[in-house]
């Protein structure tokens, strides 16, 4: 007796997006072998929990999703189109810990944008 031969195909996995065409909703959808491979595509670290993985793609794929803002290079972190700022404000030190802050006022420039504020620190 011949064993049977399937005749259905096999599903295979979708290959993970590239880290260029990475959306948020994508990013939070991989699972963390995906996100390990688009990690180390990227030669950022690919150890940790999914909640890392996930902050290191975002910074490396948006910019300000991570809170640096990078002129021209920052993308918005909810769609990806190129953000501007709006204001600035000035530094703040946070007695406790010494640490400086700055907030930044920006908007994406897509048609309809999106506005939100990024809190970077200065200083170590």
């Amino acid at each position: 007796m011949k064993p049977k031969i399937s005749t259905t195909p096999t599903q295979e996995q979708p290959a993970p997006p590239a880290l260029a065409d990475a959306t948020i909703d994508a990013l939070e959808s991989l699972r963390v072998k995906d996100l390990r491979e688009l990690c180390e595509t990227a030669g950022l670290p690919s150890g940790g929990r999914k909640a890392d993985l996930v902050d290191r793609v975002r910074s490396a794929r948006f910019g300000g999703a991570s809170g640096r803002y990078v002129p021209g290079k920052t993308l918005c972190k909810y769609c990806g189109e190129p953000i501007r700022v709006r204001s600035t404000q000035p530094p703040i030190e946070d007695g406790e810990t010494g640490r400086i802050t700055q907030t930044r006022h920006v908007q994406c420039t897509a048609r309809k944008p999106h506005r939100y504020k990024i809190v970077e620190q200065i200083n170590g």
